[in-house]
């Protein structure tokens, strides 16, 4: 998950999460081979969008938010997004 600001033909990465499948989490050999914290929960990617809008955007002026038919179709993000007002 990335949040990118842009401004005319500028733009800058302000923030990242690493999405990690549920599969990869509930399987200890492969949390031991990617070395994967015990801290790290599973979370949806709309889940992670919402911590990093949280994260990175408090402190951003930005207008929208751009996602795929995933975020789409989770209601509890676009509450979020409306909630802010970036639609």
């Amino acid at each position: 998950m990335r949040c990118i600001v842009g401004k005319d033909n500028l733009a800058s990465l302000v923030a990242s999460q690493l999405y990690l499948p549920r599969e990869w989490l509930d399987d200890p050999a492969r949390r031991a081979t990617a070395h994967i914290p015990d801290y790290i929960k599973y979370k949806t990617q709309p889940e992670i969008a919402i911590d990093v809008i949280r994260d990175a955007g408090c402190d951003l002026p930005f207008q929208w938010v751009l996602g795929d038919d995933e975020f789409g179709r989770a209601q509890y993000f676009r509450d979020f997004v409306y909630g802010i007002c970036k639609y």
